[in-house]
């Protein structure tokens, strides 16, 4: 209803019954509402010391650092939030705070590659595709990349494309040992 310096009142004394990821997040929540934007990041900062896995307070730190102009460090917490998202298997939430880091910057690789991850986990190849060559054109030194796009085809059954895409992640990065595995089980037939 608009009364924050109540409801911030109140979860501050709530805080004397002990610390709880959930108050300050609220506390944040209200800071930002409000405009202190340096205050929220300290309570969405706490509330992860307190919640390392809690994905809405990185996500609302990345907005607050977002409005100060802090560009690298909204970035920052609003990937943390959505590899969370991905690691909970809430794709949906991850797809919105990566498209958010794009409009911050669209020249972000791990954005693109995670976003082709998440897209081949639902199974929808082609738009995992046409995230892997986004990622490739910004940087098209990236065995990560590469041994994502072939897993990609062995998803589609592609084994030659998978095996070509690998070898390009061995030639980056010779040690790179689940793209070595990955073409064992190509060439002794395994997958």
């Amino acid at each position: 209803d608009g009364k924050y310096a109540e409801a911030l009142d109140l979860f501050e004394k709530m805080l004397d019954l002990g610390e709880n990821p959930e108050i300050y997040y609220n506390i944040g929540y209200i800071k930002t509402v409000k405009g202190d934007y340096a205050a929220a990041i300290e309570a969405f900062r706490k509330a992860t010391q307190l919640d390392r896995y809690f994905a809405k307070a990185y996500e609302a730190m990345g907005r607050a650092y977002k409005a100060l102009g802090r560009t690298e460090e909204s970035m920052q917490s609003m990937k943390k939030a959505a590899d969370i998202y991905m690691g909970s298997r809430k794709e949906e939430q991850a797809e919105g705070v990566l498209n958010e880091i794009l409009e911050q910057n669209p020249e972000t690789l791990n954005v693109y590659n995670t976003l082709g991850v998440l897209y081949r986990k639902r199974g929808d190849y082609q738009a995992a595709l046409e995230q892997y060559k986004k990622a490739l054109k910004i940087h098209p030194d990236q065995p990560k990349v590469y041994y994502n796009v072939g897993r990609l085809h062995v998803d589609l059954k592609d084994l030659e494309k998978a095996k070509l895409s690998f070898e390009k992640a061995l030639a980056l990065d010779p040690d790179f040992k689940e793209a070595r595995e990955a073409m064992d089980a190509i060439e002794f037939g395994k997958v």
